[in-house]
């Protein structure tokens, strides 16, 4: 059996496309360590046969609130070219560590005399896409605060159908139309970005997206008080902060504060603002409201939160071009390939015709 190890350290945590990040402001966080190993892979496989491949991985993405995707790669050992690629995160709610294992189910034609497996770890967050998205926004006063009509500054669609509309004059707007306008937009300009066609998110259905709205906008009632947090685990795009040291620019919040029977806040997380000691003395954020005259970033105190409503959620991306050059780890095999038939004798391998 093959066994191979290799050991990777980030140096940033979020590596997206250049086209994103090139006036992207970066969050310090400390890099993640990374370990992943492929412990027990076939030195032969009968072709059109199943067969399983083991990730091992040791990291501690758990310490910075960050999950991960786990993807293998099947190549043809003599040319390096694609055979197949899987990827594996839990059902969507990704692999944080501190250690674990996915298995992988192959298999591989008899068209192929040798094979060789990548395994990589890559990010699941839609932070950049978000954050990408809110620097578009002016925050001059063009875009006022306004509670009436919908929230939007423009009529958001959905795989055809008119989800809401602009009914507002000018660009004004609210706080959960103008989060979720963002949400919209920036899912709508990554499908375009890579070509998803029909560009749904997560195969969530025009009738479904109907609901997320309304449960984005707090408009079912006491149950949808959990906001974008409720839309997202909901329809399994995102997932909830519980760890709140873990928020990151780019997250989404519904706040709901102290003292004021349902004064909420729909809003996108920027820091938390601290004192010396370390703890934290107010939350920043960008969302629009009249202390701002409209879009803009503004701060509470934190004690002013509703701690157990308050609630912080993320958006997770589907696989794509972009994971394995924003990888975490990766290990090959190529330097010891599967042959794929024939028999093996005293470690050789011979090939029968």
């Amino acid at each position: 059996m093959n066994s191979v190890r290799f050991s990777y350290k980030l140096y940033f945590l979020f590596i997206a496309p250049a086209i994103l990040f090139h006036a992207m402001p970066r969050a310090a966080f400390a890099a993640p360590a990374v370990s992943i190993s492929l412990p027990s892979v076939p030195e032969r496989v009968e072709p059109n046969t199943p067969f399983a491949i083991t990730v091992q991985y040791q990291m501690d993405l758990w310490k910075e609130g960050l999950r991960g995707r786990v993807f293998l790669e099947m190549r043809n050992a003599d040319t390096s070219d694609l055979i197949s690629l899987q990827h594996l995160d839990n059902n969507r709610t990704g692999y944080q560590g501190p250690e674990g294992s996915v298995q992988f189910t192959c298999s591989v034609a008899d068209a192929y005399e040798r094979i060789y497996f990548i395994a990589y770890i890559s990010p699941i967050e839609f932070n950049p896409y978000v954050i990408a998205e809110i620097l578009k926004y002016p925050r001059d006063g063009s875009y006022p605060y306004e509670w009436a009509g919908n929230g939007v500054t423009h009529d958001i669609k959905y795989l055809g159908t008119t989800i809401i509309t602009d009914n507002q004059a000018g660009n004004a707007c609210y706080c959960s139309g103008i989060t979720y306008q963002v949400f919209m937009d920036a899912w709508e300009n990554y499908n375009a970005a890579k070509g998803v066609n029909p560009a749904s998110i997560w195969g969530i259905t025009a009738a479904q997206m109907k609901t997320f709205r309304l449960i984005w906008y707090i408009a079912l009632g006491r149950d949808s008080y959990p906001g974008p947090a409720k839309a997202m685990t909901d329809y399994k795009c995102g997932y909830q902060i519980t760890d709140w040291d873990h928020a990151r620019q780019g997250d989404f919040v519904q706040i709901w504060r102290l003292g004021v029977q349902d004064s909420g806040h729909s809003v996108i997380f920027d820091k938390w603002i601290r004192n010396k000691s370390g703890e934290k003395t107010s939350i920043r954020y960008w969302s629009t409201q009249t202390s701002t005259n409209g879009i803009n970033y503004n701060s509470e105190k934190y004690s002013n939160l509703k701690l157990e409503e308050t609630t912080i959620s993320r958006a997770i991306k589907p696989p794509d071009d972009d994971d394995w050059k924003n990888r975490y780890a990766d290990i090959s095999t190529q330097s010891a390939p599967t042959r794929v038939g024939g028999a093996l004798v005293s470690g050789c391998a011979l090939t029968f015709y």
